[in-house]
């Protein structure tokens, strides 16, 4: 009997509120403007290229990014400085002086510079970069979350062609099987039973095929929102899955997802950026500088009339800096154990993927090595009994079911090492290092 594709393996995945939005508008994308024609057959580097070429999330990303890289630059630059001007209303004719000497209309101007104290700067931009590193980070880490959402898709894409296949082909048996019953139930060699049992298997194929049609019709939609394209766009059938190869060991994609997945980095880069933090909140502690430089008309003396000063901030309220600092050093604290747990999480993502993929891997080889031509051997000996009279037309239904849930697991476990081969890419951060040599597989 067919049966329901299970749940793609591998662990859930879990998001951050603002992760999870970005990933669903990701994945939802504006309304579709047109449904831009795909080149059949349609593999699944194809439908990812696709998918990246189209879907406004990353853009939405990378515009965000560069808004960061520009604040970083910014963010090490001194203050503007200050010019002020003071005048006397009432000496705007000019005035007296007490000598009796008459002074021109003249006024006092000065410039300020503030120079925050020495390090700070470089902390308040190396804070910026960082942040924007962690944005390029996020950039990559939803660019890895489409590409295994399509390659998914695609895998499920295949499966229920390759299942349609399967239907089609035992329909077409049962169909001539019926033909078989009903000449031997007019010659008065079988019962009435037997064109019965035929129509039923016919029927039930019939549902079968409905359900996967409208299986077909659910993949084709969620395909279509990911390309950005009207939901019932046509799409060309898929190609052919990757044979089901080896995965390399836990210990390599341990070491690959550790060092190149972008959700690490991105978490490292916010570490660093709140260490800075902290360091900044250090140095608030210390006094801001600022020097002048004026010259005041008023003055009877030439001589005092230019002048330069030195001024700092009195960081007087040490309590409020004490529990800055201590907040900034618990939040860097609280970063280091989230991006800990980030990376077990991750790590048993990878596991749980590999286990999948070479249980998977060694599902086709038992099916299709031995389950499948056992099934196909057990079909035509119950033909060839039920011809000669020796057999029943049950055993024969019985053997063309077998046959039928045989060929579909082959099909599901074919789509099922995909699946897990698309989620250790994913969890690991990019492509799978070249799996060892594997038999080549051969399509029934």
């Amino acid at each position: 009997m067919f049966r329901s594709p299970s749940r793609p393996p591998g662990a859930a995945r879990s998001f951050t509120a603002p992760g999870a939005a970005l990933l669903l508008c990701a994945l939802a994308g504006p309304v579709p403007l047109s449904a831009s024609p795909i080149a059949a057959p349609l593999d699944a580097e194809t439908l990812v290229d696709a998918v990246l070429a189209s879907n406004p999330g990353i853009d939405a990303l990378r515009a965000g990014t560069e808004a960061a890289e520009a604040r970083a630059r910014a963010a090490g630059a001194l203050p503007d400085p200050r010019l002020g001007i003071t005048v006397a209303p009432a000496a705007l004719d000019g005035f007296e002086t007490g000598g009796g000497r008459h002074r021109d209309p003249t006024g006092a101007v000065e410039l300020r510079q503030d120079l925050p104290w020495p390090g700070t700067l470089g902390l308040r931009e190396a804070v910026s970069r960082a942040e924007a590193r962690a944005g390029r980070d996020a950039e990559a880490a939803l660019r890895l979350e489409l590409a295994a959402t399509a390659r998914i898709r695609h895998a499920e894409w295949a499966y229920v062609h390759a299942a349609l296949a399967v239907n089609e082909r035992t329909a077409s048996l049962v169909e001539a099987l019926r033909e078989v019953a009903e000449d031997r139930y007019a010659a008065g060699l079988a019962s009435q039973q037997d064109p019965l049992q035929a129509e039923v298997e016919v029927q039930r194929l019939r549902a079968q095929a409905l359900t996967l049609e409208g299986r077909r019709a659910g993949i084709r939609s969620a395909l279509n929102a990911l390309l950005d394209r009207d939901a019932e766009a046509v799409l060309p059938a898929p190609g052919a899955l990757p044979t089901a190869g080896s995965t390399p060991p836990f210990d390599t994609l341990r070491a690959l997802a550790r060092s190149r997945h972008p959700d690490l980095h991105a978490m490292r880069q916010r570490v660093e950026a709140q260490q800075g933090r902290a360091a900044l909140r250090e140095k608030a502690f210390y006094p801001d500088l600022s020097i002048t430089a004026g010259h005041n008309g008023y003055r009877p003396a030439e001589e005092t009339r230019f002048t330069v000063g030195v001024g700092i901030t009195l960081p007087l309220d040490r309590d409020r800096r004490r529990a800055e600092l201590d907040a900034a050093r618990a939040e860097t604290a609280r970063m280091r154990h989230a991006l800990r747990d980030r990376e077990s999480r991750l790590l048993a993502e990878v596991s749980a993927a590999r286990a999948a993929a070479e249980r998977a891997r060694a599902t086709v080889a038992l099916v299709r090595d031995a389950l499948l031509p056992r099934s196909r051997e057990t079909l035509d000996a119950a033909r060839s009994a039920y011809a000669s009279g020796d057999g029943s037309f049950l055993d024969v239904i019985t053997a063309e079911r077998q046959l039928l849930n045989t060929e579909l697991e082959l099909e599901r476990a074919r789509a099922d090492h995909a699946i897990a081969r698309a989620e250790l890419m994913r969890d690991t951060g990019g492509p799978l290092p070249a799996p060892e040599a594997a038999a080549e597989e051969t399509t029934p």
